[in-house]
């Protein structure tokens, strides 16, 4: 598979972000009280899953480079084309399932003045919701613009 250094380098973001994700809700799903679970457990794993992965990446980047046979790693128009899209796709992920979370958050605050018990989620569960939106529209990103380094720009 011959591949640029700019597909590989989304390849590379594409596998930390499902290890970051993967590693989360594995996380999650095994400790004991689940989304329940005290956020101060929680913030400090956030912040470690988030550092691990950008150390990593940098490691695989780098790798990247060293091990590319292409003379002239420069962005061209291309890249540059298929970067908008893959950000763009992203920012639409992103900003619906934010706009979702704040309706879970003033969807509870509602039910609590009104004392009733339906209640959607909790404080733990819109921080949790908060880092998964941010891994998926990762994975928006990374997997939309590997699709168009794959079929290419139409």
């Amino acid at each position: 598979m011959n591949t640029s250094y700019q597909e590989r380098n989304n390849w590379i973001e594409l596998l930390v972000a499902l290890w970051a994700i993967g590693y989360y809700l594995l996380t999650l799903a095994t400790i004991e009280g689940g989304m329940a679970a005290e956020l101060s457990y929680f913030l400090p794993f956030i912040i470690k899953v988030i550092v691990v992965s950008i150390v990593v990446g940098i490691v695989l980047a780098i790798l990247n480079r060293f091990l590319s046979k292409d003379a002239n790693d420069a962005k061209d128009e291309m890249d540059r084309m298929i970067d908008l899209r893959g950000f763009r796709n992203a920012y639409w992920v992103m900003s619906m399932a934010v706009m979702v979370v704040i309706f879970m958050a003033l969807f509870n605050e509602r039910m609590t003045e009104l004392g009733e018990a339906p209640r959607i989620g909790t404080t733990n569960l819109m921080v949790h919701a908060l880092f998964i939106v941010a891994s998926l529209s990762g994975l928006v990103q990374s997997v939309t613009q590997i699709v168009y380094y794959r079929k290419g720009l139409v």
